[in-house]
């Protein structure tokens, strides 16, 4: 095996994130294999039994207990119902009756910085049991605010790792941080070469921590068996020759959906285009000559649904892809997996960003299909539902172009706010297809014009302005979400 080895001066401060096995010996031989690692730090979520407590007060490591709070924000804390609020004292409780409780990690990547959040939280956390002066508080962050903000004495940064980052991972040095956390991304987890490399940009003898995942330390010490040797020289005064395989690092891509959907779209439209003269023909008349467009739908001159179907698919389609376009310019990884922690019912499938798409074409179809619904019940006159479908496909194809430009804007790596506001553009056409067709199909009525407009345009533009209105001024969580997972 051809190995490199990196030459690194030790003594660092090495710590685990524990979760504790159900077996009391099982946990016993895990907390012998730390000693033997020189780990002196221990995180834990729950409160050890009193054998543990016994064994680890005896292996002298210091504990810093988690409340288990994850991605707060302002409305976590300060309109908690009883049941969290007794849950999280209990746990502050059980932990700090039990030295060597050293720290309490009050939560991870919370809304630092935002004043709202911050007073909330120190109100929250003013609650919590006497403790020592000698227990200190932290908090997790993925990036590090200008203070802590009076809610904790230092910073955790939590150091992910990407494909895209590995060589130059970025890791801050800084007074306020009083630890590391260890977080590859599931593609590079149980390679050696991004672990040395963190290693080496953390600063040597340190008495900061760096913490890893208790799994991920016994699945590495499993596949790579030198690596005890390392942990147990970083932890030491001698000085380490790191070993590490040749390995080959994942290279970051970025996804082809967008582009196989764009060409995709296109492909179907210039087919269609091709071998529908009809088609071609109505394309234009929509937008040249509106009135005449109307005549020939009104006297079915436009007979099959096959038109109308493929353009609701192609535009559903263009919407799903740049909203998912969208979802990886707006959102870190961490970002859209607070969100995903938030409203965990919105994502039903393992990936974030496929799961977008796939939510926002089926849901863009549905609507499409409830939409003309609608619009057929309350109409008098029409002979088919192909007659409504055709006028409320056709204003979706101003969608093509408009999804075309922000997929070419992603793609070419350009602004993400240009790529945000096309999409916006895009769902306003979407929604106003609706008014559209909704006029457009009125005048198929000689009588009660008024009474159609008001029923279908009128009734759906009130419901989407109560939906706007709820959303904006009666959902302050859902927005507080929102604006965490966009600044993480």
């Amino acid at each position: 095996m051809i190995c490199s080895s990196s030459l690194i001066k030790a003594q660092r401060t090495l710590g685990v994130s524990w979760e504790i096995p159900e077996s009391d010996s099982r946990a016993m031989e895990e907390l012998n294999t730390f000693k033997e690692l020189g780990i002196s730090v221990l995180e834990m979520p729950t409160p050890p039994s009193g054998k543990l407590r016994d064994k680890i007060r005896a292996q002298n490591l210091n504990v810093w207990a988690s409340l288990g709070i994850q991605y707060p924000t302002a409305h976590t804390f300060a309109k908690s119902d009883s049941a969290f609020t007794a849950k999280v004292m209990d746990r502050a409780t059980e932990f700090l009756a039990a030295p060597p409780v050293r720290v309490l990690i009050l939560f991870e990547h919370g809304a630092l910085g935002n004043s709202q959040f911050e007073k909330a939280a120190a109100s929250f956390f003013n609650g919590l049991p006497n403790r020592s002066n000698a227990i200190q508080q932290a908090v997790t962050v993925s990036s590090i605010p200008p203070e802590p903000g009076g809610i904790a004495d230092f910073f955790i940064y939590d150091i992910r790792l990407r494909p895209d980052n590995i060589k130059s991972p970025g890791i801050p040095i800084h007074d306020s941080i009083g630890g590391y956390k260890y977080s590859p991304s599931d593609d590079i987890r149980y390679l050696l070469t991004p672990f040395r490399t963190v290693v080496e940009q953390l600063p040597q003898q340190s008495a900061k921590p760096l913490i890893v995942e208790s799994d991920w330390l016994f699945s590495m010490l499993s596949r790579h068996p030198q690596f005890k040797r390392s942990l147990h020289s970083l932890t030491t005064d001698t000085s380490l020759a790191f070993p590490v395989p040749e390995e080959s690092l994942p290279v970051q891509h970025s996804s082809p959906l967008p582009a196989i959907i764009l060409l995709l779209v296109w492909g179907i439209l210039a087919y269609h285009y091709h071998m529908s003269p009809l088609y071609r023909k109505s394309l234009f008349r929509y937008l040249t000559a509106h009135t005449f467009f109307i005549n020939d739908v009104h006297h079915q001159q436009l007979r099959s649904s096959f038109p109308g179907v493929i353009i609701m698919l192609q535009h559903a389609l263009l919407l799903a892809a740049v909203l998912f376009c969208v979802s990886f310019s707006a959102w870190s990884p961490i970002g859209l997996q607070s969100f995903q922690f938030h409203y965990p019912e919105l994502f039903l499938f393992p990936n974030a960003h496929y799961n977008i798409f796939i939510l926002t074409l089926v849901a863009a179809l549905l609507l499409s299909a409830v939409s003309i619904l609608w619009l057929s019940f309350f109409h008098k006159k029409i002979r088919s539902v192909t007659q409504i479908m055709t006028l409320y496909a056709w204003p979706l194809q101003l969608n093509f172009i408009i999804g075309t430009l922000a997929i070419v804007v992603h793609l070419s790596g350009g602004s993400a706010h240009l790529v945000a506001a096309l999409s916006g553009v895009m769902l306003v056409i979407f929604g106003g297809s609706f008014i559209i067709s909704s006029v457009d199909a009125s005048r198929f009525l000689s009588k009660e014009r008024l009474r159609y407009i008001a029923l279908t345009a009128g009734i759906y533009i009130a419901a989407l302005l109560a939906l706007i209105i709820w959303i904006l001024w009666f959902q302050d969580f859902f927005w507080q979400a929102i604006d965490l997972s966009l600044h993480l």
